[in-house]
């Protein structure tokens, strides 16, 4: 029979003291005062040398004005009076640890007393896991799960090593080396509470005298293991060992970089490896929790891990060579700053290389950070290689145009912000043309449709128009697609009939200019949009500054607007908040679908509609979005459709045809003339002068060829004009 499990033992002398000390135990189990080595599976070990601090696991303490007197090794706790108890936050319920082992070295200073003395306990009712002197004996009682248990004599005044193992079938004590067992399997009682020493944490019942070297375990310990302890009597468990084991830890951050917004959780993987080459012995992992986050959760691949005074603990046991474990650990971001992360890992053997021992890094919590925006409450951002773009430029905070957000509320995802009061007044530290009402130029004081409530509650030159400019540095980088993203607030050119010019660089932008006066945002609410930039803008974008402004010079309209912020992205990858279009196409006279035609969304997405009329887009970016269907001989049609992350939309376009004529040379001086074959009711007329017009019916019978009425002449003896007329 061994004296202890398997491990690697480097001390040939250690080896014999402890073997030594088994033999001359028995039969009367007698102390021997050697040292042991500890047993694998410790969660905690709490050797009260004048202060809490564990030698593995997480320190304890104190409460009530407990001290520390001489002890069985060293010195132990003092609980002289009542109220006085040691609490750890280790959690041993059944839940957590379904097997466990406790041993201590007690030496009670009174009996037969009308309470009971709870020596260890976590018990919250039910019986649930104590070990304690139970009322008015002289005897040692077990909380069972249903009862007490008794299962022999406390010896008063002196000390006695105790242990109880908590199985899975039995339940056993240990007095001094000797078992006792229950016979049965403990009930399985739940509890809210931690390990206290000294007292129960639900109903006091405080303990009076001296424990010592209190050690828990996620095992089973054998008779050997505890009679080996006992039989080392003052000597103790040894505090260190010769076993050679270079521990190694390293920490893998996620988000990164290691930069956060508040609420935003974040991930700190730990692992540690042993590179050998013996087993390191109870091993500890100590993690920090900065003041600035909230613990949120920590789990470890193998053993026990818990939060404790700003303190993750990964309690491994004893870690083989070659081999590693990882505690993962979950933290909220509550205050804005900086905080530092940092693992450290030890153990009761040797390490020849403390520098690996110790991993740091120092992680900013800003208001509000995201990979694709950086800090919201910056004025600006340029963020390189973001999920969305390989370069992000952003002009203006993100924040509603400092009202802030709804609880809840992301401005990303295509919803509208709630309406918000007016006016208000821009921060001084706000870009131009960002987080201010502006009125449109041409305005001057009598419109013709009426004006909106940005424009009577504002005045000049306050509310004059801003251009908002973006600079950035491009470096190697070449520009082969762009995209803006707007957060715009009020727009409505068509209640107050402006007539929106938007420019880049003073070059008009049509693409914008269809979406701006499109857009009717009903009150005081915000909504993103975003625009891919033709190929023909992207010179533009490559100069490194783009000069945005939105302006109405011709109409005189009482149209005032905001703008919360301005993103370009160059060089786009993907979106990750993104919604579904689909929709029908029809002839607005036959009601037939029609195919082929181009579907677009402000350059970003694309399809054609099959030989049923139908297309579906994909990935489409959320938010306001403009509906392009356009199809050779019909009219162009435009629409727009809030589209909300996650969700479908259904946009569905009746065409109609356009009269106009297709006219192309043919060789031998002739020509083809042709029209939409779904135009009825019209004639072909033909004048050989424009000034003086005679038009006349050019008298031809047209050929129906591929959907087309189609006419060929000659354009001699001299050329001819041509026209549609119904």
């Amino acid at each position: 029979m061994k004296l202890l499990p398997r491990r690697a033992i480097s001390s040939a002398c250690l080896s014999i003291l402890s073997f030594l000390a088994w033999t001359l135990v028995q039969p009367g189990l007698r102390e021997v005062q050697a040292a042991v080595l500890p047993p694998d599976g410790i969660l905690g070990w709490w050797p009260a040398d004048g202060d809490p601090v564990a030698l593995v696991g997480a320190p304890a303490t104190l409460g009530g004005g407990a001290d520390f007197t001489a002890g069985k090794v060293g010195q132990a706790f003092q609980f002289s009076a009542s109220g006085q108890y040691a609490a750890t936050m280790l959690d041993v319920q059944p839940a957590t640890v379904p097997t466990t082992t406790w041993e201590a070295w007690v030496n009670p200073s009174r009996i037969n007393v009308s309470g009971r003395q709870q020596i260890l306990s976590i018990d919250t009712g039910s019986y649930g896991r104590s070990v304690l002197i139970e009322t008015g004996t002289d005897s040692f009682g077990v909380f069972t799960g249903n009862g007490v248990w008794k299962p022999t004599a406390v010896s008063v005044n002196e000390w006695q090593h105790i242990a109880v193992v908590f199985g899975q079938t039995n339940i056993w004590f240990y007095k001094n080396g000797v078992p006792f067992s229950y016979g049965q399997p403990p009930v399985a009682r739940g509890s809210s509470a931690t390990l206290n020493i000294g007292r129960s944490p639900a109903y006091g019942e405080y303990f009076t005298g001296a424990i010592d070297e209190v050690t828990i375990y996620n095992r089973a310990l054998s008779a050997e293991e505890i009679q080996a302890i006992f039989a080392a009597g003052s000597a103790g468990k040894s505090h260190a060992t010769s076993a050679v084991a270079d521990l190694a830890v390293m920490q893998t951050v996620v988000p990164e970089p290691v930069s956060m917004g508040l609420g935003q959780r974040f991930t700190n993987t730990v692992v540690v490896t042993n590179l050998g080459p013996e087993a390191a012995p109870a091993v500890t992992l100590e993690v920090s929790v900065p003041t600035n986050t909230t613990f949120v959760s920590a789990t470890i691949t193998t053993g026990s891990c818990y939060h404790f005074g700003g303190k993750v603990y990964g309690l491994p046991g004893n870690l083989p060579g070659s081999s590693s474990f990882t505690v993962t650990v979950i933290l909220t971001p509550t205050q804005i700053g900086t905080g530092t992360h940092r693992a450290t890992v030890s153990s009761l053997g040797v390490d020849p290389d403390l520098t690996n021992n110790d991993s740091a890094f120092v992680s900013q919590v800003y208001g509000f950070f995201t990979a694709t925006d950086g800090d919201w409450t910056a004025t600006g951002a340029l963020l390189e290689d973001t999920p969305e773009a390989a370069l992000m430029v952003r002009v203006g905070d993100i924040d509603n145009l400092g009202f802030g957000w709804p609880s809840g509320f992301d401005p990303f995802s295509g919803n509208s912000t709630p309406g918000h009061s007016y006016p208000w007044t821009a921060k001084t530290n706000d870009p131009p043309g960002t987080d201010r009402i502006m009125v449109v130029t041409s305005y001057i004081g009598s419109p013709p449709r009426g004006r909106d409530g940005y424009t009577s509650s504002t005045s000049r030159p306050a509310n004059e128009v801003q251009s908002i400019p973006l600079n950035y540095d491009l470096g190697s980088k070449t520009v082969t697609s762009a995209a803006l993203q707007i957060f715009l607030d009020d727009f409505q050119a068509s209640v107050w009939g402006a007539d929106y010019q938007v420019t880049l660089n003073a070059q008009r932008a049509p693409f914008l200019e269809s979406v701006i006066n499109a857009l009717v945002q009903t009150g005081p609410v915000g909504k993103m949009i975003t625009v891919a930039l033709p190929p023909e803008f992207l010179p533009l974008v490559q100069s490194g500054e783009l000069v945005l402004r939105f302006d109405d010079l011709t109409t005189g309209a009482g149209d005032g607007y905001a703008i919360d912020f301005v993103k370009l992205l160059v060089n786009v990858k993907e979106f990750n908040q993104s919604g579904t279009i689909e929709g029908l196409v029809v002839d607005e006279k036959s009601q037939l679908p029609l195919s082929g035609v181009w579907i677009s969304t402000q350059g970003m997405s694309s399809a054609t509609t099959g030989a049923d009329g139908r297309y579906t887009l994909t990935n489409v970016v959320a938010g306001l979005v403009s509906v392009t269907a356009a199809l050779p001989d019909y009219a162009t049609q435009v629409k727009l459709t809030d589209l909300i992350a996650g969700q479908t939309n259904r946009v569905d376009f009746t065409l109609v045809v356009q009269p106009i004529l297709r006219i192309e040379s043919l060789p031998s001086a002739k020509v083809l003339i042709s029209w939409p074959g779904a135009l009825t009711g019209f004639s072909l007329q033909d004048s050989l002068d424009l000034v003086m017009p005679g038009w006349k019916l050019e008298g031809s019978t047209p050929s129906l060829v591929n959907g087309r009425h189609v006419v060929t002449n000659s354009v001699e003896p001299s050329p001819r004009f041509y026209r549609l007329v119904k």
